[in-house]
């Protein structure tokens, strides 16, 4: 019997959008992923603006916009773990949880160009599989060539299998944000009805 594939998706969801729960679908069909294991984070060390929404609201909001995922499953433990966020205790944590499963973790391209910089990478490493998709405006072989340019060709080549044949994401939180402080109809193409909802009845990003 092969191992369970679980799909790790940490980020600050403030506020959860659709296109990040299609990533997720995406990836989680392309690895064939037996669950999406979505992790809102407490407070993103990488990141110099950090949420001022509360961990509450972000939790509620992704239960929202993930609700009828069959795969998705909404784990708080890094909120409850308080502090910065790392995804290396954060594996640490599954891999202890579920001894068994093998992890693949989601990742923006942006995030990829980043992940040296990150708390223990190679530990991350060990206890996970990326699964890379492209965040506009660079592109699978323009990534890449940051990889290289950044590192050297040889950790490119590592990263290589590990990006999605996926189109580059463009939609973002932070435009999503400045769209309710100017006031802008929210698009029902970029965010739930039900997310909606719930940032209007609390008044967020107001």
């Amino acid at each position: 019997m092969s191992a369970r594939k679980v799909l790790v998706f940490g980020g600050s969801f403030n506020p959860p959008h659709r296109r990040h729960v299609s990533l997720a679908q995406q990836a989680a069909e392309a690895i064939g992923a037996d669950e999406i294991r979505v992790i809102p984070a407490n407070i993103n060390p990488q990141r110099q603006e950090q949420p001022t929404t509360s961990a509450h609201h972000r939790e509620a909001m992704l239960r929202l916009a993930f609700a009828g995922q069959a795969r998705a499953v909404i784990d708080t433990q890094e909120i409850a773990r308080g502090g910065a966020s790392f995804t290396v205790d954060t594996l640490k944590n599954l891999r202890a949880q579920f001894p068994d499963a093998q992890f693949f973790l989601l990742l923006g391209g942006d995030q990829a160009l980043n992940f040296y910089s990150w708390k223990d990478p190679q530990g991350i490493l060990a206890l996970a599989t990326p699964v890379v998709v492209p965040r506009a405006p660079l592109n699978a072989p323009e990534l890449l060539q940051q990889i290289a340019a950044r590192k050297d060709t040889a950790t490119a080549n590592v990263w290589r299998p590990w990006i999605l044949p996926l189109e580059a994401a463009a939609d973002s939180s932070t435009q999503l944000r400045d769209n309710i402080v100017a006031g802008a109809a929210l698009d029902e193409k970029q965010i739930d009805p039900a997310v909606t909802a719930y940032i209007k009845r609390h008044s967020l990003y107001m």
